[in-house]
């Protein structure tokens, strides 16, 4: 079974900030990140048992070519997948442990 993707507020803020980073310093990169956050994320919903545990209940995608993982959680009872964080792996890890699940 396929689950639905929805971001969290701050998780979505994250993507967006990327996205328009990216954009920012070369047109197109952005999207292009974006897309294979999007690519990323779809795969995870057909298949969510193969990433690792970051917190009790959230799980993290390691992006391949780009320095960023996604943090997930699945809503309980529900065909759901939430994603926590899109987080660059510079950032402060505290502000990551916050806010994981």
């Amino acid at each position: 079974m396929t689950l639905r993707v929805i971001f969290e507020a701050e998780a979505e803020a994250e993507l967006n900030e990327a996205i328009a980073w990216y954009d920012s310093q070369t047109d197109g990169v952005g999207q292009s990140f974006s897309s294979e956050v999007r690519a990323t994320l779809a795969e995870a919903a057909k298949d969510h048992e193969r990433f690792p545990f970051a917190g009790p209940t959230t799980q993290k995608i390691k992006m391949l070519d780009w320095p960023y993982s996604i943090y997930f959680t699945l809503l309980e009872n529900s065909p759901v997948m939430i994603v926590v964080s899109v987080f660059h792996g510079a950032r402060n890890p505290a502000e990551l442990r916050r806010r994981l699940k």
